[in-house]
């Protein structure tokens, strides 16, 4: 199984979730190293040329990217909107 870990920003943006939300991407990180461990390539990629991955995680999304056996988490977003925002201003 893939080893995780949290960029500055994605600890930032899960820091200010609440408890809930929270526990809702703790989760998902399980689940998408699970995945990844069996699929031979990454999910969808983010639009506008930015290389990494994205996953849906009920309305928020996380960018990641796999380096050998680690799980990187980039970003977390709680919300499509906030998501959005972000790639846009890329």
């Amino acid at each position: 199984m893939l080893k995780i870990l949290l960029s500055e920003k994605a600890e930032k943006d899960l820091d200010e979730m609440d408890n809930d939300t929270y526990i809702q991407f703790d989760r998902y990180f399980d689940k998408l190293c699970k995945s990844l461990s069996t699929r031979k390539r990454p999910g969808r990629h983010l639009k506008h040329g930015v290389p990494s991955p994205v996953e849906n995680v009920g309305p928020g999304r996380i960018i990641y990217e796999v380096k050998g056996d680690t799980l990187i988490i980039l970003r977390c977003f709680v919300n499509h909107k906030d998501y959005e925002k972000w790639y846009k201003s890329l």
